[in-house]
């Protein structure tokens, strides 16, 4: 029997058991496990900013497929928009070359315009968990910071190495 000492009286642990909610569907698969199982349908894009050596700032936009993390379309604009990206991942899957899944972080800069392109394309969208940090708490790499990074020279600017764009 387990007492309970806010209400002066006891409880058995089977009449707990009886009354507490049952979990009736199976847990949902986790990011390893998803990326795992669908690896060759995912692709991820990004934005990353890059100052020229005139101390200007462009916005690189890469989209990589994770499966070989093969670089499938990279395009700088020094004023990123929700219509422009859109754009840009019409260019980066003609005809039946677009993924299943689309990871994305949680910019404001990927409007409705961008949600309503990847609906339009049959391309799921996947947005990371909010604030997601770059190295994850286990020390494992967020999938996407270690898919994009990998075409930055020295590992991208999060390893605090400079990124100069000539224009």
């Amino acid at each position: 029997m387990a007492s309970c000492s806010n209400w002066a009286f006891d409880v058995a642990q089977s009449s707990v058991a009886k009354y507490m909610v049952k979990r009736s569907w199976p847990p949902s698969q986790g990011w390893r496990t998803f990326l795992r199982n669908h690896s060759s349908d995912i692709a991820a894009m990004d934005l990353f900013v890059a100052p020229t050596l005139g101390f200007d700032l462009l916005y690189a936009f890469i989209i990589v497929r994770l499966a070989r993390r093969d670089l499938v379309w990279i395009n700088v604009t020094p004023h990123p928009t929700a219509d422009w990206i859109a754009r840009q991942i019409t260019e980066a899957f003609p005809w039946n070359e677009a993924p299943r899944y689309l990871i994305r972080d949680r910019d404001q800069v990927y409007g409705v315009a961008v949600r309503d392109r990847l609906r339009a394309m049959g391309i799921r969208d996947k947005p990371i968990a909010p604030r997601l940090p770059i190295r994850c708490t286990r020390g494992d790499p967020s999938p996407l910071a270690t898919t994009t990074s990998k075409f930055w020279p020295g590992g991208g600017a999060e390893n605090g190495d400079p990124i100069f764009v000539t224009t």
